[in-house]
C-alpha cells in the first residue's frame, strides 16, 4: 500500500501527512471517486513531492487539482513530454507546478514542485470507473490502497530502473489514517451492502445508501471492497449522456442468463507459486483449486502448472479426469507452496501454447495470480495470438493484485476475470468461471439499429463474445445532428439497439430502447470512460487500426497510433501512456535567487499479507544475487545443497540452520549473506509472524535463474500416497487408507459437511457408500443398504441419497454444490434403471 508521507532521499525526514479523504459517488454501476491528500511541509526549505498511488486499471483519470496556501492549480492534459517541459521550466523559474503521469495502467505518479517552507498543500485526484459484478448479482466497488511490488526478471532490470515504480521503498506499517465516504443511488431498491475487507455500517433508504468508514489499524494494508445488492440488478439498458459541446455518448449493457450448453474441454490450471504468494494468497489458491477439481466434468482432460522463476507441471501432458488423476491432483493441491521464486509468467505461457489444443476439445486456461508481473504487455500479446485455440480465465488473488494484468489477460484470452481477497467468498466465483468455460460463448456478435442511424463510433471496435451471467458492455458516439432530429420528432419513433450473437446455428437477440431525454442525476462519466476504452484498444492492439493478429493495418504507423492516443487524451482530458496532467501558478514571493529544492519520495507499504523479504523490492543486492546464481557450477551446487536443507517447521533453531546453509552457499559464489537483507526491517513481533514465509522465500530465491528448464514432477499412476508427505503431521493432511479392495482419502477434519461430501465424490459424479459418507449425511450404512430399491446398485442408491440431501438440507449454499450435483444427476441418468426423480423420491423416505 502507498505509504502516505513524503521522504527525503538523503535524510529520510518525513513530511507529516495530516489526512486522506476519499469521496465516492456511485450511480448504478458507474462511480466517480475523488481522492484528497493533505500534506504540510514542516521544513525550512521548499520541496518537490513525488507521490505514487494505485488506481483501478478500468478507471479514467479525468481531474487533477492542487491547493497551495490559497492558490488553486487546475491541471490540464498535455502530451507527456510537453507536460514535463512545462513543469521543469516552471520549477526553474521559481514557480509552483504540478504534474501527474501514468506509470502503468493501474499505477500513477504525481509531482508537486516548490511546496514552500511551513506551507500546506492538498492534492485532489478525480477518476471515474465501472463497478464489476459478482456471480450472485452484487456490484463490486474496488478502491485500491496497495501497490504490490513487481518482480523484474534479470533481462529487464536496466529498463525497470528508469521508472518511479522500480525505485520506491516498501514498509511494514504506516502511521497515517484516512476516511472514506460513499454515497450510492441504484436503479432499484438496495437490499444489502457489505464489505469482506472492512467493518462498515451502511445507512439504507430505498435505492439510496451512504457508507462511512475509517479503517482500523488491523485493516491498514488492505484494498477496500464494498458489495452492493439491489432488488433488480443487471436490467438491460442504454444510458446516454451529453457533454458541454453537445456530443452524446451512450453506454449499452446486458447481463444475459443463457441456457447451458456442454462442450468438451481441456482444463489447464496455471498457479502462481512465487514467493509473493506466501501465506493467505497460496491458501486461497489451494482452496480455489480444490473446488475446481471436484466440479470438473467426467469427460474432460486437465493438467496443473505451477510457476515462479521456474515452472513445473503435475502431468507430462493433460490427462483424462478420472478417480486416479483426481486423487493425485487433490494430494498435489494440499501440498502446494509458494516456493518457486519470482513471478515470471511469460515462460510458462510459451510452454502451454507451444503444444496444440487437443483435437475435438476446447482448451481453457485458468490463471490464479497476484499479478506481480513486470512484462505485462508480452503476456497479453502471447495470449491474444492464441485466442483462436484457447480461452483464458483469470483470478486476481489477494490485496494489491494487478488489475492491469488480471483483467488484461482475461480480455486478451476471451475469458473473464475475478478477484479474491482475504475473507471473501471463493466458491461462487470459481463456479461461475467454470460454468462459463463449460459452455460455448456466443460469437459473431452484431449490432443493428432501428429508427436511428448507426453511431459514428463504437468501442470496443471488435465486439467481444457474450458470456452467460457476465456483463456485456459497449460505448457509442452519436452524431449531434442525428440526436437533435430524434429529440424533435416528439417520440414519433422509438430508436432501438438490436444486439445478436450465435451459438452454433442458434441465434440469440436482445432489443434495447434508446432515449436521449434521460435526466438521471449522474456525473458525466461516459465520455472519459469511452475515450479510455478506445485508448486501451490501441494499446492492446485490438483497435480498428489493427488486424486480428494485432499487427498494424497497411499504411498505419506507430507514430499515427501515438498521435491518436494523444488526441483522445487531450480532447477528453484524461491521463494515458502518452498524456499527462500539468499545472503552473505564479508565486507572490518569487525571487531571482531560487532556493535548492529537495526531492521527497513516497515509500510504498506492501499489501498486508505480502512477505517483506522479496526480490521485488528492486534491491540492487537482490538483482546481483539473481544474476550471480546464473553461473552453472554454483547454481547446480545450490540446488543440491537445498535438497539437503529440508527442515521441520517446529524446529526452534530453524533460522540458524538455514542461515548456515546459505552462508556455505554464498561463500562458494563469492557473496555475503547480506545479499538477502531487506530494505526495510521488521519489528520482532512481525519477524516472528512472517518467519516461515520469509525463510521459505529466501530459499526459493536461490532457485531463480532467469530462464530455467521445465521441472516436471515425477508422477506415477500408482496410488496418491507417493504425493503426500506423511512425515508432516497436521490436521490439514488427508488420512490415507489403502487396502487390497479399496483406496480412498478421507477429507481433512476442518471441512464443513458440504465440503466433506464434495471431497468424497468420485470423478464420474457418483459416490461410494462408506462409513465416512454415511456419517456426514447422518444415516447408518446398515439402514442405507437395507432400503436399496430392487435392480438398483449400491453406488446409484447412495448417489441419489446424496443428491436429495444436498438439494434439500443445504439449499442455502447451492453455489457450493451446484456443479457437483449436476454432474451426479448426469451420471444417475446413465446408470439408473429407475426414473431419476422417482429414485430421488425414494431417497426422501430415509430422512
Amino acid at each position: 500500500m502507498v505509504r502516505i508521507g513524503l521522504v527525503n532521499n538523503k535524510t529520510s525526514n518525513t513530511v507529516p501527512l495530516k489526512g486522506i479523504s476519499v469521496n465516492c459517488e456511485i450511480f448504478g454501476f458507474t462511480a466517480s471517486v475523488t481522492l484528497n491528500q493533505r500534506y504540510e511541509n514542516e521544513e525550512n526549505n521548499p520541496i518537490e513531492t513525488v507521490f505514487v498511488f494505485p488506481l483501478d486499471s478500468e478507471s479514467a483519470v479525468c481531474g487533477f487539482e492542487v491547493f497551495l496556501e490559497g492558490k488553486h492549480i487546475i491541471g490540464k492534459v498535455k502530451e507527456k513530454q510537453k507536460a514535463r517541459e512545462i513543469y521543469d521550466d516552471a520549477i526553474a523559474q521559481g514557480k509552483t507546478a504540478a504534474k501527474m503521469e501514468e506509470e502503468k495502467p493501474d499505477v500513477f505518479v504525481t509531482n508537486v514542485g516548490n511546496l514552500g517552507a511551513k506551507k500546506q498543500c492538498v492534492v485532489t485526484i478525480r477518476y471515474v470507473t465501472i463497478l464489476s459484478e459478482e456471480p450472485d448479482g452484487r456490484y463490486r466497488f474496488f478502491l485500491p490502497t496497495t501497490i504490490a511490488p513487481r518482480y523484474v526478471p534479470v533481462e529487464h532490470i536496466e529498463e525497470s530502473q528508469q521508472t518511479d515504480l522500480a525505485n520506491v521503498e516498501y514498509s511494514q506499517k504506516v502511521p497515517y489514517g484516512y476516511t472514506i465516504n460513499i454515497s450510492m443511488e441504484m436503479q432499484s431498491k438496495i437490499t444489502n451492502v457489505t464489505s469482506p475487507t472492512h467493518e462498515i455500517n451502511p445507512i439504507l433508504n430505498s435505492k439510496y445508501c451512504t457508507v462511512s468508514l475509517q479503517p482500523s489499524e488491523k485493516e491498514v494494508g488492505k484494498d477496500i471492497v464494498v458489495l452492493v445488492q439491489e432488488e433488480y440488478p443487471h436490467e438491460p439498458r442504454v444510458v446516454t449522456r451529453e457533454d458541454k459541446e453537445g456530443e452524446v455518448v451512450a453506454m449499452a449493457t446486458l447481463f444475459p442468463d443463457l441456457s447451458e450448453l456442454d462442450v468438451n474441454s481441456e482444463m489447464i490450471f496455471l498457479l502462481d507459486r512465487s514467493g509473493s504468494m506466501s501465506g493467505s494468497p497460496i491458501n486461497s489458491v489451494k482452496k480455489t483449486l480444490e473446488i475446481f477439481l471436484h466440479s470438473l466434468p467426467e469427460s474432460c482432460f486437465f493438467n496443473i502448472y505451477g510457476f515462479g522463476s521456474t515452472f513445473e507441471k503435475l502431468f507430462p501432458e493433460s490427462v483424462m479426469y478420472d478417480d486416479n488423476s483426481l486423487s493425485q491432483a487433490k494430494a498435489h493441491a494440499l501440498d502446494l507452496k509458494a516456493d518457486l521464486g519470482g513471478t515470471e509468467l511469460i515462460g510458462v505461457l510459451r510452454e502451454i501454447f507451444r503444444s496444440s489444443a487437443r483435437k475435438g476439445f476446447s482448451r481453457q486456461v485458468f490463471l490464479l495470480t497476484d499479478g506481480e508481473v513486470w512484462d505485462t504487455q508480452n503476456c497479453l500479446d502471447i495470449v491474444k495470438r492464441n485466442r483462436g485455440s484457447t480461452r483464458v480465465f483469470t483470478f486476481g488473488i489477494g490485496h494489491g493484485a494487478s488489475k492491469e494484468l488480471v483483467e488484461g489477460i482475461a480480455r486478451a484470452g476471451g475469458g473473464q476475470a475475478e478477484f479474491i481477497v482475504e475473507n471473501e467468498e471463493i466458491k461462487s466465483k470459481v463456479l461461475r468461471q467454470l460454468r462459463l468455460a463449460l459452455q460455448p460463448c456466443l460469437s459473431n456478435t452484431k449490432i443493428e439499429w432501428k429508427d436511428i442511424k448507426a453511431p459514428e463510433l463504437v468501442t470496443p471496435w471488435r465486439l467481444p463474445p457474450i458470456f452467460s451471467l457476465s456483463r456485456f458492455l459497449i460505448f457509442m458516439f452519436f452524431d449531434k445532428k442525428e440526436v437533435e432530429e430524434q429529440r424533435n420528432q416528439n417520440q414519433a419513433k422509438s430508436p432501438t439497439l438490436i444486439l445478436s450473437a450465435l451459438s452454433g446455428n442458434k441465434e440469440f437477440s436482445w432489443e434495447l430502447p434508446l432515449s436521449f431525454d434521460e435526466s438521471i442525476r449522474q456525473p458525466n462519466a461516459l465520455h472519459p470512460l469511452a475515450a479510455k476504452w478506445m485508448i486501451r484498444e490501441m494499446t492492446e492492439k485490438t483497435s480498428k487500426f489493427h488486424n486480428d493478429q494485432g499487427s498494424l493495418l497497411q499504411g498505419i504507423t506507430q507514430e499515427f497510433i501515438d498521435k491518436e492516443i494523444i488526441r483522445l487524451g487531450t480532447t477528453y482530458q484524461i491521463v494515458s501512456s502518452k498524456t499527462s496532467f500539468v499545472a503552473t501558478v505564479e508565486n507572490e514571493d518569487e525571487s531571482e535567487n531560487i532556493e535548492e529544492i529537495v526531492v521527497r519520495k513516497i515509500p510504498v507499504q506492501k499489501p498486508v499479507e505480502k512477505p517483506v523479504q522479496s526480490a521485488r523490492q528492486y534491491s540492487p543486492k537482490s538483482f546481483s544475487l539473481s544474476y550471480s546464481l546464473r553461473k552453472p557450477s554454483p547454481s547446480h551446487m545450490i540446488q543440491d545443497t537445498m535438497d539437503d536443507a529440508i527442515f521441520d517447521e517446529d524446529d526452534e533453531d530453524i533460522e540458524d540452520e538455514v542461515n548456515q546453509v546459505l552462508e556455505e552457499i554464498y561463500s562458494e559464489v563469492g557473496l555475503s549473506l547480506n545479499a538477502l537483507t531487506p530494505i526495510n526491517s521488521l519489528s520482532k513481533a512481525e519477524e516472528k509472524e512472517d518467519e516461515m514465509d520469509n525463510l521459505e522465500y529466501r530459499l526459493s530465491l536461490l532457485k531463480s535463474d532467469g530462464s530455467p528448464p521445465i521441472r516436471e514432477k515425477s508422477v506415477s499412476p500408482e496410488p496418491v500416497i507417493k504425493h503426500i508427505n506423511q512425515n508432516k503431521s497436521t490436521n490439514q493432511s488427508p488420512i490415507i487408507i489403502v487396502t487390497d479392495s479399496e483406496k480412498s482419502i478421507l477429507p481433512p477434519k476442518n471441512l464443513s459437511v458440504v465440503e466433506s461430501i464434495i471431497y468424497l465424490q468420485k470423478a464420474n459424479g457418483s459416490w461410494d457408500l462408506t462409513e465416512e459418507l454415511s456419517s456426514q449425511i447422518s444415516l447408518s450404512t446398515e439402514k442405507i443398504r437395507k432400503e436399496i430399491p430392487e435392480n438398483i446398485s449400491e453406488n446409484v442408491w447412495i448417489t441419489a441419497i446424496v443428491v436429495f440431501y444436498l438439494e434439500t438440507k443445504h439449499s442455502s449454499v447451492q453455489d457450493e454444490w451446484f456443479l457437483v450435483v449436476e454432474k451426479a444427476r448426469k451420471w444417475l441418468k446413465k446408470n439408473s434403471s429407475i426414473n431419476l426423480e422417482n429414485l430421488i423420491q425414494k431417497a426422501k423416505n430415509l430422512f
